[in-house]
């Protein structure tokens, strides 16, 4: 059980592409989830775990590797631990590299088009821009928090209040939400296993989301064809440009 996530600035903007989604649009339903194929167990790397897990939510024949996926990691971001890098890389990863199938890492496949930071929008708080965007695109999203010892026990896997002990930097994936006795939990699958939490998954309160989870960012992937075309194109602009200053030195 580690947590060594590192923190970024809440306003980073991805660096090839940003998209607004039309946020607020869309009546959510008091229940949603998003299965994973893949069960929940105890690893270490939580930012590959997670990530994977993301993509093997939509993808089931592709029986992703969250090993390899960290090794990618580590390598893009040229460090040996995730002291070393944040959010971004993960999400940077799944669009440069792609992912690699148990048992052949030499095939890259199902490699996404672009990652986007989601942020409050539209007069939404962080809680309901997630849920919208996770809802509209049907595909978890996944961030960053301070996880507190006080959760790891936590009847139900409540978690209604910030803890006392922080362990650290934690990368974990947002897959839906539940409503129960009238008050909406959103829904985090951990890393750890399923004997912590609600067979392990976490369910946390709108205040305690929203306190939690701006300090790290959240991202979630996209395979559209034409934010695909946006992105190589931003790409080349700033190609040219970098050029043509060369050029007039």
């Amino acid at each position: 059980m580690t947590c060594t996530l590192k923190k970024r600035k809440a306003s980073h903007k991805d660096y090839s592409f940003h998209k607004s989604y039309n946020l607020g649009a869309a009546v959510l339903p008091d229940n949603f989830w998003i299965d994973s194929r893949i069960p929940n167990q105890d690893a270490n790397d939580c930012t590959a775990f997670s990530a994977v897990e993301a993509r093997n939510s939509e993808i089931p024949a592709s029986n992703f590797d969250p090993a390899q996926f960290w090794n990618d990691e580590l390598a893009f971001a040229g460090v040996k631990t995730s002291d070393g890098f944040d959010i971004e890389v993960p999400a940077a990863v799944g669009v440069e590299k792609g992912f690699s199938p148990i048992g052949n890492p030499t095939i890259r496949q199902s490699n996404a088009s672009a990652y986007f930071w989601i942020h409050a929008n539209n007069g939404l708080d962080l809680f309901d821009s997630v849920r919208q965007t996770i809802y509209s695109q049907k595909r978890p999203a996944v961030g960053g928090l301070d996880w507190f010892q006080d959760w790891v026990n936590t009847v139900g896997g409540i978690i209604s209040a910030i803890g006392l002990v922080i362990l650290g930097g934690h990368a974990i994936r947002i897959a839906g939400w539940k409503t129960e006795n009238n008050v909406l939990y959103i829904g985090l699958p951990n890393t750890w296993g399923v004997n912590v939490g609600d067979n392990g998954v976490f369910w946390m309160t709108r205040e305690v989301f929203n306190k939690s989870f701006s300090g790290y960012g959240i991202y979630i992937w996209s395979d559209d064809q034409s934010v695909q075309i946006k992105t190589l194109g931003l790409i080349q602009a700033l190609y040219q440009n970098v050029v043509t200053l060369l050029r007039n030195l």
